[in-house]
């Protein structure tokens, strides 16, 4: 809203230099690279936390809820979208079902491991926020196409 502010944070710079090329001039955003689980970040001065497909590579993910739920005010909200297990994403399931019988097959990696499926679980997602001090926790599925192939990404 009208004197809001935003703060944009994350461990990759040619993200973060994207971020500011795109933002309007005159809007109320800053953009900081450093990595969200241990930046310092003022405490209580929040009113959201939002990460989109971020916050499964932490490497202590408790730990990390933790340092940023401190930085929001009381009552505020943290939302975030990360990927669930690799057998219910169709860009990971189709192509490892098509190699099935040419490729030798290779461990799975720890489920609990930082990583692309490491939130897969919603139960261990519950107990990583419970543990950060988060309450009134809601986990939802949402399912959406994404596209692939040459100009789908931009």
């Amino acid at each position: 809203g009208a004197g809001g502010q935003v703060l944009g944070v994350d461990i990759s710079e040619p993200l973060i230099a994207r971020a500011r090329a795109l933002a309007p001039r005159d809007t109320p955003a800053l953009f900081r690279v450093a990595d969200a689980s241990s930046a310092e970040l003022p405490e209580g001065a929040f009113d959201i936390l939002f990460s989109r497909f971020g916050v499964m590579f932490f490497d202590d993910p408790t730990g990390a809820f933790a340092h940023m739920r401190r930085a929001l005010k009381p009552g505020g909200r943290a939302a975030f979208v990360c990927w669930r297990g690799a057998a219910e994403n169709d860009w990971v399931r189709l192509p490892m079902g098509a190699i099935k019988g040419i490729v030798p097959p290779t461990a799975l990696p720890d489920p609990e491991a930082p990583g692309p499926f490491s939130f897969g679980d919603p139960g261990r997602v519950g107990r990583i926020l419970t543990a950060a001090g988060f309450t009134d926790i809601a986990i939802a599925p949402f399912d959406a196409s994404v596209p692939f192939g040459e100009g789908a990404t931009r």
